[in-house]
């Protein structure tokens, strides 16, 4: 099942989307691509029940669906639901369920998950779709980035930020990301044929401190990780 849900996901990241709806965008515009992610966490010894906070990114979406890209361990396990939440124009939606469908996690650089949602669970307002930019776009040092999320699981709250660095699957990049923006998508201007488009180019995933040496920086799954992960049976670049 799970090289199942891998394939079906790498086909979805390729060519199913709507392009036309992420030619380039605002920042304003691609924030309404990213909800807040609330799942349930482990239970505490005396029995209570932990939650975890995240954000996550529409990257295709079907007649029936939206597919939300966000990291695994924002996200518990596999067949499991979640709460999103998506902003617009200072509005928030209500809380809509997610079911998780998809989920791949060790401690080898592979931490993404995908979230399922109706479209009939929305009311006011849809989310705008993001893609995954394709395999062969190349992102250097020193591009600008941008995106979105919710730290610690508070009100959506735009990014932006430089690579500083690309190596063994990761990016890095000069924003150190606060609790709660694991799993937002990290998204750059590219040109196809001519035409510039909004696209994902990366999964913000970790923070890097150490404040003896005065380092506070953003790390995630840099695309060709991602896209790696996806055709190799969950192996990231090592």
């Amino acid at each position: 099942m799970k090289k199942l849900m891998t394939v079906l996901f790498f086909l979805m990241a390729f060519g199913l989307t709507n392009t036309l709806s992420a030619k380039e965008l605002t920042l304003k515009e691609a924030m309404e691509a990213t909800c807040r992610v609330i799942g349930k966490g482990h239970k505490t010894m005396d029995g209570r029940q932990t939650y975890t906070s995240g954000s996550g990114t529409v990257i295709q979406e079907n007649k029936y669906t939206y597919s939300i890209l966000t990291n695994a361990h924002v996200v518990r396990k596999a067949g499991g639901k979640v709460l999103v939440n998506f902003y617009r124009d200072g509005l928030e939606t209500r809380s809509i369920i997610g079911k998780i469908v998809w989920r791949s996690f060790n401690g080898d650089g592979i931490d993404i998950a995908v979230i399922e949602v109706r479209k009939s669970d929305f009311k006011y307002f849809n989310p705008r779709v993001i893609p995954l930019a394709s395999v062969d776009i190349m992102i250097e040092r020193g591009t600008e980035i941008y995106g979105a999320g919710c730290p610690r699981g508070a009100w959506l709250q735009a990014w932006r930020s430089r690579i500083l660095e690309i190596d063994n699957g990761r990016i890095v990049f000069s924003m150190m990301p606060e609790s709660g923006q694991s799993g937002s998508a990290v998204m750059a201007t590219v040109e196809i044929d001519g035409e510039k488009y909004t696209r994902i180019v990366g999964l913000l995933t970790w923070r890097i401190e150490r404040p003896s040496q005065d380092i506070r920086l953003g790390s995630g799954l840099s695309l060709q990780q991602m896209y790696h992960i996806l055709r190799h049976d969950n192996k990231a670049v090592q």
